[in-house]
């Protein structure tokens, strides 16, 4: 594996990291939404990204300290478990999650995006949410990893 690909994977795990940290260190207003049963918990998009985030650490975890410490048929195995994690879950998810957003959003911003929403969360952490999500889960591992899968 390259070290571009294990800059990628330390890249996407820590603005995971950032993403989910976001709110807190911006300070964003607290939705009452988010107060509420299940917090950010009920939203899939949290979920996904809270998903990526622990599967991009893993990854990187992967890439350089599994490689040194475990035998290289455990590895293997350990990758093999990560890629169908990745083709499973991850990928499909983030896809989900961008298509669907902008398909509402486009039709009917207000069902999915409410106006009172421009006012507190910055459109940038509305693409972390949900564009940036799918372009970094189609990106790596190649989809060779993922035909095994189908």
């Amino acid at each position: 594996m390259g070290v571009v690909t294990k800059l990628f994977h330390f890249l996407a795990g820590i603005y995971h990291v950032y993403f989910l940290l976001y709110p807190t260190i911006n300070q964003l207003k607290s939705l009452p939404t988010t107060s509420a049963f299940g917090g950010r918990w009920k939203y899939l998009t949290f979920i996904t990204n809270m998903v990526n985030c622990w599967y991009f650490i893993i990854v990187f975890c992967q890439d350089f300290i599994l490689t040194f410490i475990l035998s290289e048929e455990r590895n293997k195995k350990i990758k093999r478990t990560l890629d169908a994690l990745f083709g499973g879950i991850v990928c499909p998810a983030a896809i989900v999650v961008g298509t669907a957003f902008w398909g509402i959003y486009h039709i009917k911003k207000a069902a999915i995006w409410p106006d009172k929403l421009d006012e507190l969360i910055p459109p940038i952490y509305n693409h972390m949410m949900h564009t940036l999500a799918v372009n970094r889960s189609t990106t790596v591992p190649p989809y060779s990893a993922l035909i095994p899968l189908l």
